[in-house]
């Protein structure tokens, strides 16, 4: 039976694919059959096909190849599938645009300090889809040096292959095998006759050497007999010096316990307990400096009044996952329970045992249970993870602390910075990468960007946080414009890895990514089936930028992240909008915010403590106020949106001697002030009475506000509340409690979450 050669029976061609395991390359091979598909453009076909050869049919390019080809073709974009590498014997490389697959790390520093600019394929496609105004270049394939061995056979009539050869020696194949034995025996004779006067030396040697060796044993004997004598005597007096110090320190605690609050609240404000006692629970070392912020750089809305009247519920302390995972997010100034204080006893006592040759930093002792949480109670590694942590802290900051003059020109940058806070307070900090130049791409410019962050979350724990209420942070990621030029090489990725990975565990709440390039939303779909659910919750791929809306107000975000800001040109002092907070809030910035509400907390205050089971609620909750917290307080009562505490007894903070008296004064004022008229009244956070009995069904609310199921009847009762608010004289607004709604003025967190309400009479 014949072949129909006609119907192609006897010759089966298929397209050949790229036999790869880059993605970066089959995502090009997939973008350009698209556009060799979609388009009569022969440039398109002719790239998809030599994307799909092999290696061997992609052979670079040197920079003096190129600037020949590209001579007198100035606007033209150079295109090789290959790689462009570099010629030292090139003295002057010409300006020019260049796409291709790869660079070598000389060759592209060239390109750019000429003026030119490296290209990837990506960007060629949206520059120039069906290729106008490209030049396709291709490197010499029969370059390598393989080539020269195939074809004909050496020594074959009119034939230029190269033979492969062994060697070249000049007395090869020259002299027979005798020649070679009379040789070898010369050589062996002259190698004894050389070796006998050595081997008498080696002999004489080897005895002096044995004879020091018998002296240094005898003399490491003697040697080890002292060290055992001295030895035994300094563990007698180390064993009565443990005691003693094990005694002082139980004598110290004795004294901590018994002193009177005022005491106690007094040599807090001073310094005195922090620098002699235990802070958390461990011997402590005086703080380091790690930021210098002057008032020119320090952002006047960095600490929000709301978060004085701030109270997280229960998603916020702990990120529960659908999986039944959870995460604790805050640790201090809030209650432990009984697994996590019984772990945090095993990781003192083990601490106890390093004393005295280890003493902490009070920030590194604050987030012992942050270690114990990422470790599930191993007190041993988390122990060890502390020493790390505090060792890298000393060592980073080993020059000084981080000024804001030392950055103020890679802020200008705008590659990092915070620009809001969401619906729970959290600040927002925003990373663009397609803002980074191609100078900080490298591995010496590492440390700047590590600066930078540095500077960053330092402002966020000194400033930015209440103790027991705002103690982390989201991430929002803008990869708009990014470029594979743009990323950095690994050695300078792995700098950065380790300044963020001695950052303490549990401080980003979440992570979002934006504004994806083409290449990543294709394969965005293949990385979330990847991931577990834990890590689909943790980090958010944002397709729609309105999805923002539904965790921030409208003003907290900049124009090209879903929000309603212009995007920012100035970025230090931070651009931090007031409030509100509410999530989806389109009422923009409240005018009568009042500012430099983080002059409030002190350093202690800002840094918080754990909880003790030892001391009252009050004690473990309290925070740390400054003198000038008085004045603020007063500018804060004067507002409309902060809820009256009847109980001022209960929620006096301590603020020290001076701060104390000046906020108890505050305090009586705001009392006064309440009697004449309760719907002025504003101060602290607290529990009034008639919330008391309210407490739990309003925590379930809290807790069921982000079920779907509920979500519209929520609203259509929000609804609801403010047509009846509209029908209600103002005159039944003074009437006794029966009813709660709330009121329609009120636009931040708490009034979102249903917690501050206006008594009025039931109709």
């Amino acid at each position: 039976m014949g072949i129909d050669i006609v119907a192609g029976g006897r010759i089966k061609k298929k397209e050949r694919l790229a036999k790869t395991g880059n993605p970066y390359i089959l995502l090009l091979c997939k973008l350009y059959k698209f556009l060799a598909r979609r388009t009569e453009s022969k440039f398109n076909k002719v790239i998809y096909k030599r994307l799909n050869m092999s290696g061997r049919n992609k052979p670079p390019l040197s920079l003096s190849k190129l600037g020949k080809f590209m001579a007198n073709k100035e606007g033209k974009i150079a295109v090789v599938v290959g790689t462009v590498t570099d010629d030292k014997r090139l003295y002057e490389v010409p300006k020019v645009t260049v796409c291709a697959l790869r660079f070598t790390e000389t060759a592209r520093a060239r390109i750019l300090k000429a003026g030119g600019e490296c290209l990837t394929f990506d960007k060629l496609a949206m520059r120039s889809p069906l290729g106008q105004g490209t030049v396709l270049l291709r490197g010499p394939v029969k370059s390598r040096e393989a080539e020269r061995h195939f074809g004909k056979a050496p020594g074959v009539p009119n034939s230029s292959t190269a033979p492969y050869v062994r060697a070249k020696g000049r007395l090869l194949g020259r002299r027979g095998p005798r020649h070679q034995q009379q040789q070898q025996q010369q050589q062996q004779q002259q190698h004894q006759q050389q070796q006998q006067p050595q081997q008498q030396q080696q002999k004489q040697q080897q005895q002096q050497q044995q004879q020091q060796h018998q002296q240094q044993q005898q003399q490491q004997q003697q040697q080890q007999q002292q060290l055992q004598q001295h030895q035994q005597q300094q563990r007698g007096e180390l064993a009565s010096e443990k005691s003693q110090h094990h005694q002082q320190q139980h004598e110290q605690q004795q004294q901590q316990q018994r002193r009177a609050p005022d005491e106690r609240r007094a040599l807090v404000a001073n310094g005195v307990e922090e620098e002699k006692g235990l802070v958390n629970g461990f011997a402590s070392r005086p703080e380091i400096e790690t930021i210098r912020v002057s008032s020119w750089s320090m952002a006047p809305f960095s600490l929000p009044q709301e978060a004085l009247d701030f109270v997280p519920h229960v998603g916020t302390i702990h990120n529960r996952f659908q999986n039944g995972d959870a995460e604790r997010m805050i640790y201090c100034n809030t209650e432990l329970t009984e697994v996590e204080l019984s772990w945090l006893r095993r990781l003192r006592q083990e601490a106890s045992s390093l004393l005295p040759d280890m003493e902490w930093l009070p920030s590194v002792t604050v987030a012992a249970a942050r270690f114990l949480g990422d470790v599930a109670g191993d007190h041993k590694i988390a122990l060890q993870r502390m020493r790390d942590s505090q060792e890298w802290r000393l060592n980073f900051f080993k020059d000084g602390p981080v000024a804001d003059s030392q950055i103020v020109e890679d802020m200008k940058l705008g590659i990092l910075y915070f620009c809001g806070r969401d619906h729970a307070l959290r600040p927002a900090l925003v990373i663009r990468a397609s803002r980074i130049p191609p100078e900080l791409c490298t591995e010496k410019c590492a440390e700047r960007f590590n600066r930078l962050f540095m500077f960053a979350m330092e402002y966020f724990l000194r400033y930015m946080i209440v103790p027991g209420k705002i103690e982390n942070v989201c991430i929002i990621l803008d990869l708009s414009n990014l470029s594979y030029s743009q990323v950095p090489p690994l050695a300078a990725l792995m700098e950065v890895k380790t300044v963020l990975s001695q950052q303490n565990a549990g401080r980003v709440f979440r992570f979002y990514v934006c504004n994806m390039p083409f290449l990543l939303r294709a394969i965005s779909g293949v990385v979330q089936a990847a991931m577990t659910e834990r890590q689909r919750q943790k980090i958010a791929l944002i397709t729609d930028l309105g999805a923002l809306s539904k965790d921030f107000a409208l003003h907290q975000l900049e124009e090209d992240l879903g929000g309603s800001r212009p995007v920012e040109k100035t970025f230090l002092p931070f651009p931090l909008p007031p409030g509100p907070f509410s999530a989806g809030c389109r009422s923009g910035a409240r005018r009568d915010a009042v500012p430099n509400v983080h002059e409030i907390l002190t350093k202690a205050g800002a840094r918080g403590r754990l909880w003790e089971a030892a001391r009252s609620p009050e004690e473990n909750t309290r925070l740390d106020f400054a003198a000038t917290a008085g004045d603020i307080l007063r500018k804060c009562q004067q507002g409309q949106h902060h809820r009256v505490n009847d109980d001022n007894d209960s929620n006096k903070k301590n603020i020290g001697s001076e701060g104390h008296q000046e906020a108890d004064r505050v305090l009586q004022e705001g009392s006064s002030e309440a009697e004449e008229a309760p719907r002025r009244r504003m101060l602290l956070p607290g529990k009034r009475k008639d919330e008391e009995e309210t407490e739990e069904p309003r925590k379930e609310e809290e807790e069921d506000r982000f079920s779907k199921e509920e979500e519209e009847e929520l609203k259509l009762r929000r609804r609801r509340r403010k047509e009846d608010m509209r029908r209600v004289d103002a005159s039944v607004l003074m009437q006794g409690p029966e009813d709660e709604i709330r009121p329609p003025q009120c636009s931040w967190i708490c009034g979102s979450l249903g917690r501050c309400k206006v008594s009025v009479a039931s109709r």
